[in-house]
C-alpha cells in the first residue's frame, strides 16, 4: 500500500476511489485492520500534541513512515471515522469490530499528569454497550475490554510502576518487567503482576473476580482486607456478602471467549447470561418471571450469532418465550 494512500486516508481527504482501494487491501489481510487501526491513533496523538510530549510523537511517526512497505501500516487509533463503518463486511468480520469499537464509537478524555517524567497524558476510555476494545500500551501490554468498561491509563509509564484502573472487565496481556509491577485497581479487587495473562471482571452490583491464565498474579480486596497469590487456572471471586472464594481448575477459555466476540455459559442463570447478553448486543431484556430468572442454561454461540438467534436458542429449550420490540425483549414462562 502507497504510504501516500494511507496519509490521505488519515487526513480524510482520499476520494471514493482511493477509499475502495484501501478497503480491498484491508480485506485481503485481516492484519491490516489492526495495523490501520495503530496508525489512527498515532496519528490522533499528533493532532493533539498540545497534550503530547511533540518530540517523542514525531520521532515514533518517523519511525513509523520508515515501517511502511509492501501494504504493512502502522497504528493504534481512537479519533472518530464514521467512513470505517462502511468496512464491515464478511471479509472484515473480526477486525471491523475492533474498528467500530475502538475507532468510530469509544468516548476517550485526556488530562495533564504531573510526575517525575516529562509530562503524561491520562488517558480515559467508555466502551459503549456491543462494542468491544483491543489497546496496547506503551510498554506493550496488550488490554481487551469488554462492552461498558471504563478503563484509564497513562500515555507513558513512571519510573517505578505502572497503573491502570478499570471497571467493567478486561483481558490483559502484561508484558513483562521485574522491575516495574502491572497494578489494576478498580472495583473491589486490586492486581499485581510483573507479566502475565489474565481476566479481571468488576462491573458494578456484582460479584468480582480475576481468572489467571498465565504466570501468577497477587490479588488483593481493595480495602486491603484478604489478600491471595494465584496461580494458572484458578479464579478469585469476591464480594462484599460472600468473602473472598477460590477457585481452582477453572476453564479459562469461558473467560476469555468475549475477547473474540464468543459467548459462554456453563450451568449459569438466566439472570447472569441476560445480563452479558444486554452489554454485548446493547438491548434491554426483561424477565417477568423471577423463578425463570434462576433458571439454569449452559449455551455457547460465537461471533456471527444476533440477539434473534441467541433468544431463538434459548427458546428451544422450552424453557422460556420471549418477545422482541427494537431493543427491548421480554421473556416469560412458557404457557403449560
Amino acid at each position: 500500500m502507497d504510504e501516500e494512500l494511507l496519509i490521505k486516508f488519515l487526513t480524510r481527504t482520499a476520494d471514493e476511489r482511493e477509499l475502495e482501494e484501501i478497503e480491498r487491501w484491508i480485506c485481503s489481510d485481516k492484519k491490516r485492520a489492526d495495523e490501520l487501526f495503530e496508525l489512527e491513533h498515532l496519528w490522533s496523538l499528533r493532532n493533539e500534541l498540545k497534550y503530547s510530549d511533540k518530540e517523542r510523537l514525531d520521532k515514533a511517526y518517523e519511525e513509523l513512515r520508515g515501517k511502511l512497505e509492501l501494504g504493512r501500516g502502522r497504528v493504534n487509533g481512537k479519533g472518530r471515522r464514521p467512513r470505517l463503518l462502511s468496512f464491515v463486511g464478511a471479509c472484515l468480520r473480526y477486525a471491523a469490530i475492533v474498528i467500530l469499537a475502538s475507532v468510530a464509537s469509544i468516548e476517550i478524555y485526556r488530562h495533564m499528569v504531573a510526575d517525575e517524567e516529562p509530562s503524561s497524558v491520562e488517558n480515559h476510555i467508555q466502551v459503549p454497550a456491543g462494542q468491544r476494545v483491543l489497546l496496547t500500551l506503551s510498554d506493550g501490554t496488550r488490554v481487551w475490554l469488554n462492552a461498558r468498561s471504563e478503563f484509564s491509563y497513562p500515555s507513558h509509564f513512571s519510573k517505578d510502576e505502572r497503573n491502570v484502573r478499570l471497571e467493567g472487565e478486561g483481558f490483559f496481556e502484561v508484558a513483562h518487567d521485574a522491575d516495574k509491577p502491572f497494578v489494576v485497581r478498580g472495583g473491589l479487587l486490586d492486581i499485581k503482576v510483573l507479566g502475565t495473562k489474565f481476566n479481571l471482571r468488576n462491573y458494578e452490583n456484582e460479584a468480582n473476580s480475576v481468572t489467571l491464565v498465565e504466570g501468577k498474579v497477587e490479588v488483593g480486596t481493595a480495602d486491603d482486607g484478604e489478600r491471595l497469590t494465584l496461580n494458572p487456572k484458578e479464579q478469585v471471586v469476591y464480594s462484599p456478602e460472600t468473602g473472598i472464594q477460590l477457585n481452582k481448575d477453572v476453564d479459562i477459555d469461558v473467560s476469555r471467549a468475549w475477547t473474540k466476540g464468543e459467548l459462554i455459559f456453563r450451568d449459569q442463570p438466566l439472570e447472569v447470561i441476560c445480563r452479558e447478553l444486554e452489554r454485548k448486543f446493547n438491548v434491554r431484556i426483561d424477565i417477568r418471571d423471577p423463578r425463570l430468572a434462576e433458571e439454569l442454561f449452559t449455551c455457547h454461540f460465537d461471533e456471527t450469532v444476533g440477539i434473534q438467534d441467541v433468544m431463538s436458542l434459548l427458546e428451544e429449550t422450552r424453557k422460556m418465550t420471549y418477545s422482541i420490540a427494537k431493543n427491548n425483549i421480554i421473556i416469560r414462562s412458557p404457557k403449560k
